[in-house]
């Protein structure tokens, strides 16, 4: 089970260049990720190790970025670009309550 999921991060970080992985208490991995589609800045995504579930966390016109979950994977925290300043953001693990 463990090279499908090493798989799937080397696969991320090959097209995104950013990700960050949390094992779960249930065994579940999920990573998170960030993604840019063209020009559109990048935003915050997670799923399942096995590339399910794919959903977008971040949603803001600056960039966002550089992922990285709690220890105990309630929350996540990225740099944001927002009013044009950067800084360190975080989030609830299902994207709500974004703060700095």
């Amino acid at each position: 089970m463990k090279q499908p999921v090493a798989l799937s991060a080397a696969l991320i970080v090959l097209v995104t260049g950013c990700v960050a992985a949390y094992g779960g208490k249930s065994g579940e991995s999920k990573f998170a990720f960030v993604r840019s589609f063209g020009t559109a800045p990048a935003d915050v995504y997670i799923m399942n190790a096995d590339g399910s579930g794919q959903r977008r966390l971040t949603q803001n016109p600056g960039w966002d970025g550089y992922p990285a979950w709690s220890p105990d994977g309630h929350s996540i925290a990225f740099d944001s670009e927002r009013d044009g300043k950067v800084g360190l953001y975080v989030m609830n693990a299902d994207g709500s309550r974004h703060g700095c």
